[in-house]
C-alpha cells in the first residue's frame, strides 16, 4: 500500500499501486507536489537501505485538507479558534464553517486519543463505506451502533450519511447530481438542465422511417415482409412513424413455475392494456418537435 498523491486523495489515503496509478492518470498530482514520500522509493538523504515514511500526523493532515478546501495558504495569518469565537463580527458564513472544521480536525476523537481527530475518524469511516460499497441505510445503522457503544467518541460527529455527506461538501469532497437519459445519449446539464424529455430518443423513434437505408437488404424489422404488409393494411396507424410496434414472446418466460395450462387467462390484463393503446392511445410529448401527440401501439 502507498500514499496516493493525487488531487482526490491529497496524500491522506493509503491505496494499492494500481489504484494510485488510475487516480494519477485521471486526476493528476496535487498542486505543488514535487517530492515523492512513502511510495517505496529510496530516500536520497539517507542510506540506501532506508526509506522515508511520514508520520501518521502527516498522512492524516486534516488541517491541511481544510486549508486547501477553503483556498487558504499555510502562510496566511489565521487567528486562533478562541479568538474567532470572541469576535462576533466574523463568526458568520464560510468563516464559521472553516473554524468549526479546524476545531474538528484538532479535537481528539475521545479524551486521550492521539491517533484520530473527530474529522479524521469520520473521513476514514466514509472511505471504508466507499471501499466496501456499504449502502446508506447500513452506514446509518453503523453510526447508531458506534454512538451507542462509544458515546464519548461519537459526540459531535454526523449522525447519518446525509449529515456526513454535507460535511464532505464543506471540505471539497462533495459531488453534484446530474440527470442523464436512461439510454445514455443526453446529459441534462447546463443549457439542458431543466429538460425532462430526451430529444435524441424521440427523434430515434422516427429513424426507421426518415433515415433508414432502404436498398432491399434486411437491416431492420422495417425491411421485413411482415412490417410492410402491416403498413399496407393499416395505413392510418403508419401515418405517424412515432407509433410503436411491439413484439411479444412467451418463450422462456414462465411466471407460474411449471404450470403452462391456460396461460391466456393470465394474459388478460396485458391484452386489455394493448387494446387501449391500439384504440385510444396515450398522450405523449415529442421533445424533438416540441409537441404533444397521441401515441398508439400495435402488437406484431
Amino acid at each position: 500500500m502507498i500514499l496516493c498523491p493525487c488531487i482526490r486523495c491529497k496524500i491522506g489515503i493509503f491505496v494499492s499501486r494500481e489504484v494510485a496509478f488510475d487516480h494519477l492518470m485521471v486526476d493528476g498530482f496535487i498542486k505543488g507536489y514535487t517530492h515523492w514520500v512513502a511510495h517505496g522509493e529510496i530516500s536520497y538523504n539517507t542510506s540506501i537501505n532506508s526509506t522515508s515514511v511520514p508520520s501518521r500526523k502527516y498522512a492524516d493532515d486534516m488541517q491541511g485538507l481544510v486549508y486547501e478546501a477553503f483556498g487558504i495558504s499555510d502562510n496566511d495569518n489565521i487567528i486562533s479558534t478562541s479568538e474567532f469565537e470572541n469576535d462576533n463580527e466574523i463568526s458568520t458564513g464560510e468563516t464559521k464553517k472553516f473554524y468549526k472544521l479546524i476545531d474538528d480536525s484538532q479535537k481528539e476523537l475521545y479524551p486521550g486519543c492521539k491517533k484520530f481527530s473527530k474529522l479524521a475518524f469520520m473521513i476514514r469511516l466514509l472511505h471504508l463505506k466507499c471501499l466496501g460499497k456499504i449502502n446508506n441505510k447500513i452506514f446509518d445503522m453503523l453510526l447508531d451502533l458506534l454512538r451507542e457503544a462509544f458515546p464519548n467518541a461519537m459526540d459531535d460527529l454526523p449522525k447519518s450519511y446525509y449529515e456526513a455527506e454535507k460535511l464532505m461538501k464543506q471540505i471539497g469532497l462533495g459531488y453534484e447530481n446530474i440527470d442523464v437519459c436512461p439510454n445514455y445519449c443526453t446529459l441534462y446539464w447546463r443549457l439542458d438542465k431543466e429538460r425532462i424529455q430526451c430529444e435524441t430518443c424521440t427523434s430515434h423513434m422516427r429513424w426507421y422511417s426518415e433515415s433508414r437505408t432502404n436498398d432491399g437488404y434486411m437491416r431492420h424489422p422495417a425491411d421485413s415482409s411482415t412490417w410492410q404488409t402491416f403498413d399496407h393494411k393499416l395505413s392510418e396507424f403508419t401515418k405517424d412513424p412515432r407509433n410503436i410496434r411491439l413484439g411479444l414472446a412467451s418463450d422462456g418466460f414462465n411466471p407460474f413455475k411449471n404450470i403452462r395450462n391456460n396461460i391466456d387467462i393470465y394474459l388478460q390484463p396485458l391484452i386489455a392494456n394493448l387494446k387501449d393503446l391500439w384504440e385510444i392511445g396515450v398522450q405523449t410529448y415529442d421533445a424533438s418537435n416540441k409537441q404533444n401527440f397521441q401515441l398508439h401501439v400495435a402488437s406484431l
